[in-house]
């Protein structure tokens, strides 16, 4: 990974993934999902994405987008300490995956937009 905004996301995987789950994670939930599950699926999205040189697919996405929003509704009824530290570093990380795709979405949109046009023009 070369972008910036990619080893700034490798460099917190990195940090995250080298911490033991909290043992307080283990009887925690999110909005009636599991944290255990949400660390399970998101991190397992992050991987790939890290692994993919910044890519993911559609199925992907959606998961990591899912457990980003349960995320965000669980870790306002958590109390502070080291499992909310760790779920907000998740959340983050999750969120800062997303909005690199969502921004490389863009910008293919924007391409495309500026090829369809010039094609229009050469018509």
């Amino acid at each position: 990974m070369t972008n910036t905004r990619l080893q700034k996301i490798e460099s917190i995987w990195n940090e995250l993934r080298s911490k033991p789950f909290p043992e307080s994670g283990y009887e925690a939930f999110a909005d009636e999902r599991d944290f255990v599950e949400l660390d399970t699926f998101a991190a397992g999205c992050i991987s790939t994405f890290i692994s993919s040189a910044g890519k993911l697919d559609q199925k992907r996405y959606d998961v990591l987008k899912s457990c980003s929003e349960d995320l965000s509704i669980g870790i306002k009824g958590l109390e502070p300490g080291p499992f909310k530290s760790y779920a907000e570093q998740l959340h983050l990380l999750s969120n800062l995956v997303l909005e690199y795709l969502d921004g490389k979405l863009r910008e293919c949109a924007e391409v495309s937009s500026v090829q369809n046009r010039d094609a229009g023009a050469d018509s």
